[in-house]
């Protein structure tokens, strides 16, 4: 039997925010089920963000110090994860938590080689906590665990945007589109696709991160055959 190739899923929390609630269940269910359905062809990671319920380092709380505040973050990327968790298992798919923040009465203390045998056994794996370290995004976290995994690809859901833009398209009406892109040039060209840290990580890789509008139904299915508009971003 052919091996299974890895592929890590980036999700933003705000993707599960509606106007009533801070997790919604029907976008819960969505996004558990578009895992489902890839878990047949690849191994799946998934990191979640927490902007749904706090932005860490971009907290607006004023006697709250930097370090608290991506604390704050850290834990409620944990709380988005514990809800995809038990979804997934609802709906009998293998599925492990790990959090890099070692909270050992909710989630897997992370432990690289445990981790890989159960992702090479078919399990989902999510990973909590961003790098588990203050000042460090839910990007970096990814990076690294894409490098740890041998992952072939990142995919990353943005809220509201088909792929990586010169400016917010939203706000710059005549921004520049790209449809590919090295690492190296959204390090020069400043491009604000991902932290400076994942990119850098991820320069001399041979992972590709491709990105793509969470609001498109089935998004990551399609972007995996190409039936999404995308930007694609290689070494």
């Amino acid at each position: 039997m052919k091996e299974k190739q890895t592929i890590l899923l980036k999700i933003s929390g705000e993707f599960f925010k509606d106007n009533e609630t801070i997790i919604n269940n029907t976008k819960l269910i969505e996004i558990a089920n578009q895992i489902k359905v890839l878990t047949k062809t690849y191994n799946i990671g998934v990191v979640i963000g927490g902007g749904n319920i706090i932005r860490g380092g971009t907290s607006t709380l004023k006697n709250v110090a930097r370090t608290t505040a991506d604390q704050m973050g850290m834990i409620a990327t944990l709380i988005n994860s514990l809800a995809l968790r038990d979804q997934l298992r609802s709906m009998n798919v293998k599925v492990d938590l790990y959090s890099l923040i070692p909270i050992p009465t909710i989630a897997r203390v992370y432990n690289i080689n445990e981790m890989k045998n159960h992702l090479a056994n078919n399990h989902v794996i999510i990973f909590a906590g961003g790098t588990g370290n203050p000042f460090f995004s839910t990007d970096s976290g990814i990076a690294l665990r894409a490098l740890e995994t041998d992952a072939k690809a990142i995919l990353m859901a943005k809220n509201g945007v088909d792929g990586v833009y010169s400016a917010d398209p939203r706000k710059v009406k005549n921004a520049k589109r790209y449809d590919k892109l090295t690492y190296l040039q959204a390090l020069k060209e400043n491009l604000q696709v991902m932290d400076l840290t994942a990119l850098s990580l991820l320069k001399d890789s041979g992972v590709t991160v491709q990105i793509f509008n969470a609001d498109e139904d089935k998004c990551f299915i399609k972007a995996l055959t190409n039936k999404i508009k995308s930007t694609k971003m290689t070494k």
